[in-house]
């Protein structure tokens, strides 16, 4: 594609980013406003990109050329030399981020890097962790606080035993948390007749395809957000299932969904409760990746006429070991109040 054709893409990209923005915000759909240029690059090098993401943003869209509120097509605008226009979504998302959940999300520019961090993040040689904020004060006790186990007016139809919330998470350290169970698909029909693809332990009846999950949970802080008590946390995922954070602070932690979680927030919590309410107060969804730490390890060189497993004797590359850090202030525009402060990132 020469240099013209891809500066009118770029102009028609920022001309209809603006636009779709502005209508989703006039019909009540958005209720933030993202500039195409909002794009922080933390590290480009080597084939690999680490970008800051935004809240509020997909990662990409089955129909790029219809959806332009996109990280593709951010990085379209302000990286149009590293785009593949054979691939789908022009660049390679090494692993997923939400569109609600801010923070730190990897793009591999080239197939080898490709390869390399994808097998990074198959072998589990990577590490991220989140920062989040739950309604109420995660208590430091060896039981978390019953009282707040999950009693919505959803959890009938979901078929949910609230009882099993007792055996989901231990204690493993000061204000140190495991939450451990798999979770699975679920078709979720609303009572205004909506249909919707969620998460849900695995003992639901008709989940489909459970995965083992497991997340640590360490409690940062405790304080007010927006006047009501909250809990700082911070939340490492021993796996990657969808929505994992979400569902494993909502029924996990018996009873502290994320802040500004509308689905799990609303299944898994009291319907009537001040904490809804403020929900649909809140600019975000207060979870965001904070940092992530990935083990890169490239294969050895081939010799010419060597056979498949044969490989010199300390030809063997060492893994190289990258570590990324965001710079995003999820509580900015918050109402947050610390109170007891019991760990520092």
């Amino acid at each position: 594609m020469n240099i013209l054709s891809i500066a009118l893409l770029r102009a028609w990209v920022f001309l209809m980013w603006n636009a779709q923005q502005l209508i989703a915000y006039i019909r009540g759909k958005r209720s933030v406003f993202i500039p195409i240029t909002d794009l922080r690059i933390v590290y480009c090098d080597n084939g690999l990109l680490v970008v800051d993401k935004s809240h509020e943003l997909l990662l990409n869209s089955i129909h790029p050329w219809q959806n332009y509120v996109t990280l593709q097509m951010q990085l379209f605008f302000a990286l149009p030399r590293l785009a593949d226009f054979t691939l789908d979504h022009m660049y390679r998302f090494v692993h997923r981020l939400d569109a609600p959940t801010s923070g730190l999300i990897c793009i591999a520019y080239s197939p080898k890097m490709a390869g390399l961090a994808a097998k990074a993040f198959q072998n589990r040689t990577t590490k991220k962790l989140y920062i989040a904020v739950v309604w109420g004060h995660v208590q430091d006790s060896t039981s978390l606080d019953r009282a707040r186990l999950p009693r919505s007016d959803y959890l009938p139809t979901l078929n949910i035993n609230v009882s099993h919330c007792t055996e989901m998470c231990t204690k493993t350290g000061d204000m140190e948390y495991l939450v451990d169970f798999a979770i699975g698909d679920l078709l979720f029909s609303w009572p205004e007749g909506r249909r919707q693809k969620i998460m849900v332990p695995d003992w639901t009846p008709n989940c489909w395809r459970p995965r083992s999950a497991q997340t640590k949970v360490t409690v940062l802080k405790h304080g007010f957000l927006e006047g009501s008590p909250a809990s700082l946390l911070l939340l490492e995922p021993h796996s990657g299932r969808r929505h994992q954070l979400r569902l494993h602070c909502a029924l996990g932690l018996r009873g502290h969904p994320i802040a500004g979680d509308l689905l799990y927030g609303r299944l898994y919590g009291d319907g009537d409760s001040v904490e809804i309410i403020k929900d649909h107060r809140l600019p975000r969804l207060m979870l965001h990746a904070y940092s992530l730490h990935l083990e890169l390890v490239p294969k050895p060189p081939r010799v010419k006429g060597e056979k498949k497993q044969e490989r010199v004797d300390g030809a063997h590359p060492q893994p190289v070991e990258l570590y990324f850090e965001s710079s995003r202030d999820m509580l900015q525009g918050c109402h947050w109040v610390d109170a007891a402060v019991f760990h520092s990132l």
